[in-house]
């Protein structure tokens, strides 16, 4: 079998793809808590009969879940046309980066 070009550079594209999702994932993490937080306070803010805009709020979380239904739809699409060399490429980006994350932490 042989790997043309295009092929290679794809491959090497999804392996860095496949890294940034790995090594970051746990950013994503710290935004939903960031979220519940910020609910916590306008809940609290709201019992204390302070004026607060929950509309702020929804347009937040609405931000988020938008995001990150577009980032699913992503991969997905990506990964659907991908090669078998691209995939096997995609998952060891994908380890890789898990690995180097948790020797961080």
């Amino acid at each position: 079998m042989l790997i043309g070009s295009g092929e290679l550079i794809i491959g090497l594209i999804f392996c860095f793809f496949g890294f940034i999702i790995a090594y970051f994932m746990s950013k994503s993490i710290n935004l939903i808590i960031f979220a519940g937080l910020l609910y916590a306070i306008f809940k609290a803010l709201d019992g204390l009969n302070f004026g607060t805009n929950w509309e702020h709020l929804d347009n937040y979380v609405y931000s988020l879940s938008g995001l990150g239904a577009a980032s699913f739809t992503l991969v997905k699409d990506l990964l659907g046309r991908a090669g078998t060399f691209t995939l096997v490429l995609f998952v060891f980006g994908g380890v890789t980066g898990l690995t180097i994350r948790k020797r961080r932490a």
